[in-house]
């Protein structure tokens, strides 16, 4: 049995900052610090990429991307790994509006997906289903609201692997340090 393809480890600090590491398949790993607003802000926008990408078993949004080996310099398109894949941009866009609108209909959310696709801001897009959208509610619902109960000096743990079945939905392991 081999592991999962990248381990996402989320901690938080005693002094009020977030240390996010991703570690592949192959023992590498990325890894970002980070305080103030950024420490509130990065690990939810993360976890929300990783419900995102899990409940609908996207392969090359950011999480597949860094499980492929790419650095997070490279995500923003501008590295040396070149333009993002068409799915990462979507993926990006799909996180956004989840961040910014929580309680939209997933007929909804196709309508902000089409204007995407209409304004060329993402070059293909697809249609999401209300059995999609609660899927990736209820993950990340689930995963952010372990974030925002575990204390300081505590570190979150959560498996990615495309390789599992879209309908899977991992269990998060905590530890308090």
């Amino acid at each position: 049995m081999h592991g999962p393809e990248l381990r996402l480890e989320l901690s938080k600090r005693s002094d009020g900052g977030t240390a996010l590491r991703w570690v592949r398949a192959n023992g590498t790993d990325a890894f970002q610090r980070h305080q103030g607003k950024t420490a509130l802000f990065f690990p939810l926008h993360d976890l929300a990429h990783y419900s995102v990408e899990t409940a609908l078993g996207m392969t090359h949004g950011f999480f597949g991307l860094i499980a492929d080996g790419w650095e997070l310099a490279d995500t923003g398109g501008k590295g040396a790994r070149g333009p993002l894949p068409a799915e990462a941009i979507v993926v990006e866009h799909l996180v956004g509006i989840l961040d910014r609108e929580r309680n939209l209909t997933a007929g909804q959310l196709n309508e902000h997906v089409d204007l995407l696709v209409q304004t060329k801001a993402i070059t293909t897009g697809r249609r999401f289903s209300e059995a999609e959208l609660a899927a990736v509610r209820e993950l990340m619902d689930r995963v952010q609201g372990e974030w925002i109960a575990l204390p300081p000096g505590g570190t979150m743990t959560l498996e990615f692997d495309r390789r599992q079945a879209a309908a899977t939905i991992p269990a998060a392991r905590s530890s308090h340090g």
